[in-house]
């Protein structure tokens, strides 16, 4: 049981850690993005609150209740994403933070992992190609390294 505790109160540091290292990123990186890149983004994000709302069980009329704000938080975080993204992806460039074919497999692992193993990595990976999502995925392990980059050099 204590060994779970501590666990938890690692995770929790290490996201605050992320959160800190995050928004020292973005406040010190102030650039336009593309509105095409934020308009897909938003949509990403607005799909995540419905999902969240759905798991919580929020009144299917909230949205339309709540419709300017929700758009407005999701625009705002849409920008943000947008440009972490960019400043990421930068730094992994920089510092020459290349995503192998290990480092994929590796992170299909995961994610086959934490959805209960219903399918293969294999499995995932193909998926992934067909749907022309390799590249933004392999951007994304990019963008992790590049974050875990920065919080291993501000120790």
């Amino acid at each position: 049981f204590s060994k779970r505790l501590e666990e938890d109160a690692k995770a929790r540091d290490l996201a605050a850690r992320r959160d800190q290292a995050v928004d020292l990123l973005l406040a010190k990186s102030d650039f336009d993005v593309p509105p095409s890149l934020v308009r897909r983004q938003t949509q990403s994000v607005l799909e995540e609150y419905a999902q969240r709302a759905q798991y919580s069980g929020l009144p299917s009329d909230y949205f339309k209740e709540h419709q300017d704000q929700i758009m407005a938080e999701a625009a705002n975080s849409a920008v943000r994403r947008v440009r972490l993204t960019y400043i990421l992806l930068g730094i992994a460039k920089e510092e020459g933070l290349e995503v192998s074919e290990e480092d994929v497999m590796a992170g299909l692992e995961k994610m086959v992992a934490s959805s209960g193993g219903k399918s293969t990595a294999a499995d995932l990976r193909k998926q992934i190609e067909e749907n022309g999502q390799i590249v933004a995925y392999k951007e994304q392990l990019a963008s992790e390294k590049a974050l875990d980059f920065v919080l291993g050099a501000a120790k």
